[in-house]
């Protein structure tokens, strides 16, 4: 439940503190939240807590109300809230965040658009009062942050997922490290905040995040096959495929499922577009490996269960 559904948790525990003994309320917390999670929820002393997705775009919710574009009165401070978030509650410095959002001002001037944009940002997220502390972000002595008590986002649990998938596989827990890599596949939408406007401080990133979204793909593939389930694993395999149509180890992965499955004319429709993808962006033939799949396509007999998954269609993710 915790990693499935952690808002519903949250709200639940909220909801009930006003009428449940206190030894209990804490009880059910630990067992919700877990230690960590539910000291952050005390420390927020029932302030809402915010909410950001950045996986395919930036969503922020505030409780429960979700941030319209209108609501930040200037795009920069959208941009502001967007850097801190994706460092989860690290400190970046004021003059790196001078540097990038305004290189061509002079430092006193670039100071003080920061805090007229660090103001704007505050306003947005629903701080009471403007000149005084706000209960989401920080700015101290020169270092600026979240305060990871009261903002979460699809990063921590994109991150959490993956923790919980890794620590499953040393494990040898098949059931865990599937339903962690699932989690991975509901949680990540698309590249890391997709657009120009982002692309300097966030292309390192969004190349690691979606790197490390295919490699899950591919890990949940081999286990839903390990489960003897070819069905479900060829839509892993086809939503890797989405996001990276150049991995080749991929298209081998599909190519298993669909041998498993017997599915004759799907596998070949993948071959040929995998031989397609790798001739004409990269200039290459398939490998070995995938040649010898595609042998193996050759001389099955189509199985008559089930619809034909094909590969899907290129769509943006």
């Amino acid at each position: 439940l915790r990693m499935v559904l952690p808002e519903h948790a949250e709200r639940s525990l909220q909801s009930s503190k006003a009428w449940m003994p206190a030894h209990e309320w804490r009880a059910l917390g630990l067992r919700l939240l877990g230690e960590a999670d539910l000291e952050r929820l005390i420390a927020r002393g029932g302030r809402p807590i915010c909410r950001a997705r950045l996986f395919g775009g930036l969503d922020v919710t505030v409780g429960d109300k979700t941030l319209a574009e209108s609501d930040w009165t200037k795009r920069k401070a959208r941009l502001l809230f967007a850097i801190l978030v994706s460092e989860r509650g690290r400190d970046v410095a004021r003059e790196r965040i001078l540097d990038h959002l305004w290189p061509e001002l002079d430092d006193e001037r670039a100071r003080n658009n920061f805090y007229v944009t660090w103001s704007a940002m505050k306003s947005a997220l629903g701080t009471d009062e403007p000149k005084g502390p706000s209960p989401y972000v920080q700015s101290s002595r020169g270092r600026c942050r979240i305060l990871s008590n009261a903002v979460r986002s699809d990063i921590d649990e994109f991150e959490e997922a993956l923790e919980a998938a890794r620590a499953a596989d040393v494990e040898g827990d098949l059931d865990v490290s599937i339903i962690a890599y699932q989690r991975l596949a509901t949680v990540y939408r698309g590249d890391l905040l997709p657009g120009d406007v982002y692309d300097d401080w966030f292309s390192v990133a969004r190349d690691r995040y979606r790197s490390d979204f295919v490699d899950a793909m591919l890990r949940l593939v081999d286990r839903l096959l390990e489960r003897d389930d070819p069905y479900e694993a060829l839509v892993y395999a086809r939503r890797g495929l989405q996001v990276d149509s150049l991995r080749e180890d991929l298209y081998q992965a599909a190519l298993r499922c669909q041998i498993t499955a017997g599915q004759r004319s799907g596998a070949i429709e993948t071959y040929i577009a995998c031989r397609t993808q790798l001739s004409e962006e990269l200039g290459l033939d398939p490998s070995a490996e995938t040649v010898a799949l595609y042998q193996q396509i050759l001389v099955m007999e189509e199985c008559p269960r089930r619809d034909n998954f094909g590969l899907p269609e290129k769509t943006d993710a």
